[in-house]
């Protein structure tokens, strides 16, 4: 089995297997959130924390359940003890259920054959709306992977977003007492900054004008600077948010024929992308060959191709939500 540099396989069994960086982290009690993961040493902006190997597969349909059951069946009985160890936060009558850990959980991701993933170790990180990290699916590897979003030093607590990050403080709130049980008391949540919610909002527009692209160089230069700036003044380091940014102005500036100044963005694009897919993943590496070669995009003035944001990666794909909120 092939380990990264300055990693270790911790599995529960050969088919279930957990990619961690030595010693990133440990899983321990933390005070109103039951268990959490902490890092036990500094951890840089972009290192690979952990890369698992699902217990479960989610596909949305009428049947999910049932499919579900069919995988807990077939899991060897420490995966299935490591499974229903995970919370449930839809008891019935006090008792857990396969659905409920399922949909408690589960974590969005764009797979070929399924929408979400519940991995045992992953699931151990707690929320924030101002998150440290960020997760990936790995389709060559069909693996869920959580990168540091920023620097992170030992004794903080690693944390992910269960919930879309643009919606208002109340919006937030109601969605993670509805599915979760709980209140967040994260610094995004705790603050009286009362110009968050317009930020998110205006966040919000963003990500939607930039999942699609036009020959408007300066148009697109301007929401992307604009999405980049509100980023960080909201405190939200999520790296997919900027590869999608970066990568829309690239379009613009290849589509309206400015291919240097083009490629200056891809150049950003795919710096942020080696941050939260890592060197070797498929999305990287194609940002990094359009960065070298502008006009090898569909984009390009040269190429008779149709142009579509697409072709390569849509907000979707880029910034895979850790959130699936399942029917009851």
């Amino acid at each position: 089995r092939a380990v990264p540099s300055g990693g270790e396989i911790v599995g529960i069994e050969d088919d279930v297997q957990i990619t961690r960086g030595e010693d990133a982290f440990a899983i321990r009690p933390i005070d109103g959130k039951g268990l959490g993961t902490i890092a036990m040493r500094d951890i840089k902006c972009g290192e690979l924390i952990l890369s698992e190997k699902p217990l479960i597969f989610f596909r949305e349909g009428p049947t999910w359940k049932d499919w579900a059951q069919e995988q807990f069946h077939a899991l060897p009985t420490a995966a299935k003890e490591a499974l229903w160890s995970l919370q449930d936060e839809r008891l019935f009558q006090g008792r857990k259920s396969l659905p409920g850990i399922v949909g408690t959980n589960c974590i969005g991701c764009s797979g070929d054959s399924f929408d979400g993933v519940v991995c045992g170790t992953i699931s151990r990180i707690n929320h924030s709306c101002v998150p440290n990290c960020e997760q990936t699916w790995d389709k060559a590897l069909s693996e869920e992977r959580i990168f540091a979003s920023i620097d992170i030093r030992a004794g903080d607590e690693l944390s992910i977003s269960y919930v879309p990050p643009f919606l208002s403080r109340a919006e937030r709130s109601q969605m993670l007492q509805g599915s979760y049980k709980f209140q967040c008391a994260c610094p995004a949540c705790s603050s009286i900054d009362g110009a968050s919610n317009e930020r998110r909002a205006r966040l919000r527009e963003l990500v939607q004008e930039t999942s699609t692209s036009g020959p408007d160089g300066v148009r697109g230069t301007k929401a992307a600077s604009e999405m980049m700036s509100l980023l960080g003044q909201e405190g939200l380091n999520t790296q997919g948010y900027r590869v999608q940014a970066c990568y829309h102005a690239f379009q613009c500036l290849l589509r309206a024929g400015s291919v240097e100044e083009a490629r200056s963005w891809g150049e950003e694009a795919a710096s942020h992308c080696i941050l939260c897919r890592g060197v070797g993943h498929g999305e990287t590496l194609m940002m990094q060959g359009f960065a070298r070669d502008p006009q090898s995009h569909p984009a390009a003035p040269s190429t008779d191709m149709l142009p579509t944001v697409a072709f390569v990666l849509g907000s979707s794909a880029m910034v895979a939500g850790a959130y699936v909120f399942l029917s009851r």
